[in-house]
């Protein structure tokens, strides 16, 4: 179990960072935004796994610690994500010019 949680974590986190990459530094609105910078990607599993913010301030997320991040989380126990969330925390920053 605790392993398809963080594959969905990460599925689910690698399209966010595709997504505020692509758009620079906006983020997602829904599940259809992801599937369009990653359409064979199973979105829908995924959301059976995580909730996800549609409605993030990525000006908020930015202000965040992995240990405060909420935008993106498993529903149940998980292997660690703390660096998976880092890198979506810093993939922002870059893209939002925030140092």
């Amino acid at each position: 179990m605790a392993e398809e949680n963080f594959q969905a974590f990460f599925h689910a986190q690698q399209a966010t960072v595709a997504y505020v990459e692509q758009y620079d530094g906006r983020w997602p609105r829904s599940w259809d935004h992801l599937r369009a910078v990653r359409p064979k990607a199973d979105f829908d599993w995924v959301a059976e796994h995580v909730s996800f913010d549609f409605a993030a301030d990525p000006d908020e997320v930015v202000d965040q610690t992995p240990e405060t991040f909420t935008a993106i989380e498993p529903d149940r126990p998980c292997f660690r994500i703390d660096d998976l969330v880092q890198s979506l925390i810093d993939t922002l920053r870059k893209h939002r010019k925030i140092d």
